[in-house]
């Protein structure tokens, strides 16, 4: 068990699987959607500065304890390194993850209020916690955690990713890759990511398919993985993309981009001519209004195709009618 040193200003935990415990700040050093994070150290002097993450409470009666939810983020981590150990590669590695439960709790954070207004949320003598090593201010976000990759990521975190989309047949996506570069640029030290499957058996912070479609609408093939499949967006509409990012879509948004354009073009011209040039006369002058755009993008080929709710976007121009008839009788 750790000290009791700091009972007004620290928390501490009991020891963890592995020995050490962490002891941390009676204020919260950032706030996200899931995870209150604290600044620590552990009892392992040498292992430098940790982070504590706290689960954040989602209702006042969640059923997803903290200890239940430290196990799927544990288990995650655990199933993307048996993936990690399959790619072969050397250049990518993830922090250690330590899980305890909490010890004492300092007479400070008793009264202060460890997220918003949304989640509020105190800390908990049967909280669970899992913390991990800090990596400073050389960190940041590669692909979030609703699969969205960012204009930093490289193509090596990318067809890791793909990687884990082809090894699972199409079930299982890994996202929220978080950390930092090292030797120049060559390594990568990551925190604990997030598994998503199409039947969202990773615990209550697993998004299932919309992580999938996320990143495979935001994804650039290296050339290695342009030769695995993709999944088939059979109504491109209902993905969601960031629009600040344009400049990492792949060619599948580019023709998207191009198929709304048209969309918008149609729906503010007259009644649509499939194929038919339409020719009007102002004051003797023939003006050609050709409004057939053929840009659909080209369907993913893929031996593995999500299903989707069936929408129609498709506008049906309403049928001209003819003026009423006037009575010119006097």
């Amino acid at each position: 068990m750790c000290s009791q040193i700091g009972a007004l200003f620290q928390n501490e935990t009991l020891n963890s699987e592995s020995g050490p415990c962490a002891f941390f700040h009676f204020r919260p050093s950032t706030s996200g959607q899931r995870l209150v994070v604290y600044k620590g150290a552990t009892t392992d002097y040498l292992a430098g500065d940790h982070v504590v993450k706290v689960f954040k409470q989602k209702t006042e009666n969640d059923p997803d304890s903290s200890y239940q939810r430290s196990l799927c983020y544990i288990a995650s981590k655990e199933t993307v390194e048996k993936y990690l150990q399959k790619y072969g590669r050397k250049t990518i590695t993830f922090l250690e993850l330590r899980s305890a439960e909490m010890d004492q709790i300092s007479m400070f954070t008793r009264h202060i209020r460890s997220s918003d207004k949304r989640h509020k949320r105190r800390l908990r003598e049967d909280d669970v916690v899992v913390f991990e090593q800090d990596l400073g201010k050389n960190f940041e976000t590669f692909i979030e955690r609703d699969g969205t990759v960012n204009a930093t990521c490289c193509g090596e975190l990318q067809e890791f990713v793909h990687f884990v989309y082809n090894e699972s047949k199409g079930q299982e996506i890994v996202t929220g890759l978080k950390g930092g570069t090292f030797n120049q640029g060559k390594k990568f030290k990551l925190t604990s990511p997030s598994m998503n499957s199409v039947g969202m058996k990773y615990g209550p912070d697993d998004i299932g398919e919309r992580a999938i479609l996320n990143f495979f609408a935001t994804h650039e093939c290296t050339n290695l993985c342009s030769q695995w499949p993709k999944p088939v967006i059979q109504n491109p509409f209902l993905v969601s993309v960031d629009p600040d990012i344009p400049s990492r879509l792949s060619d599948f948004m580019e023709s998207l981009s191009s198929q709304i354009d048209a969309q918008q073009f149609y729906l503010s011209t007259p009644p649509y001519s499939s194929g038919v040039s339409t020719a009007v006369v102002h004051g003797g002058t023939c003006t050609d209004k050709r409004t057939q755009i053929n840009d659909t993008p080209p369907p993913y080929q893929s031996q593995w195709r999500l299903d989707f709710e069936d929408c129609t976007t498709d506008y049906i121009p309403p049928e001209p009618s003819a003026p009423p008839l006037y009575d010119l009788t006097t």
